[in-house]
């Protein structure tokens, strides 16, 4: 190796940092090029957390499309690898590229899928993240009463509430319990 290659961990690094510094597209273009090697290494499983990373950074540069792009498909790689939370993650990443598209109900779709994935590996943390998204865009679709079901589900799983979580959840307890 000469000096001027770099490991794949140390680009990983590089992609992160720029992440951090609010370099989203040059963080998107390396997470993308790190996910390019993986799969030419065969390494399935690290091509698609690149890709995802990638979609993340996509989506906070504000390019939907390329961040939809990025994810599209790569829950499949964790479920033949039966790595649920990593499976839910990018459901996760999907449904916020679509949401940024304003395609509500496919976004809707893939929340829940990430929701379920989510739970199955006890991932309460995350779950709670996707179920407040899934509660958002039930009421901006006009399903009011499953919104208000899922942020009761998603205060319900979380440890440690806000004041005004604290109102919600008691509000909501009037209703559902």
């Amino acid at each position: 190796m000469t000096d001027k290659e770099t490991t794949p961990e140390q680009q990983v690094k590089q992609a992160y940092s720029l992440y951090q510094k609010k370099q989203y597209r040059d963080a998107a273009n390396l997470f993308w090029q790190i996910s390019s090697d993986f799969n030419s290494q065969n390494e399935e499983s690290k091509a698609a957390e690149m890709k995802n990373n990638a979609s993340v950074a996509w989506l906070m540069a504000g390019e939907a499309q390329q961040a939809l792009e990025a994810a599209k498909d790569t829950h499949l790689v964790f479920e033949a690898l039966q790595d649920d939370k990593q499976a839910g993650m990018a459901y996760g990443n999907q449904a916020a590229a679509y949401e940024a598209q304003h395609e509500f109900e496919t976004a809707l779709s893939f929340y829940q899928k990430a929701s379920e994935k989510l739970l199955s590996c006890g991932e309460k943390e995350l779950r709670t993240v996707v179920l407040k998204q899934i509660s958002q865009l039930q009421l901006k679709t006009g399903e009011h009463l499953q919104a208000l079901a899922s942020m009761n589900t998603a205060l319900d799983s979380t440890p440690k509430l806000s004041g005004k979580e604290k109102f919600l959840k008691r509000f909501l307890s009037k209703i559902f319990h």
